[in-house]
């Protein structure tokens, strides 16, 4: 199973791309978040093969989030 993570502080557009992802027709699960904090943790805790991030987000930003990101799991 693939597995994407999803991180906007917009929740009506994490929704729609949560439903997107899902609605694939493939194994993909979809975890979300409203914050870049949030990303990192679950980055930390589970490998992605891909990331979907707004770049303005509160306390963390994206850009942040996909630097750290690739330092745990350069094959994201």
């Amino acid at each position: 199973m693939k597995r994407v993570l999803i991180a906007d502080d917009n929740r009506s557009t994490v929704e729609a791309l949560q439903s997107l992802v899902e609605g694939l027709g493939m194994a993909v699960e979809a975890d979300v978040c409203f914050n870049g904090e949030d990303a990192l943790a679950l980055a930390a805790k589970n490998r992605y093969n891909l990331v979907i991030t707004d770049l303005k987000m509160p306390k963390v930003d994206g850009l942040e989030v996909l630097r750290q990101v690739k330092k745990l799991s350069s094959e994201t």
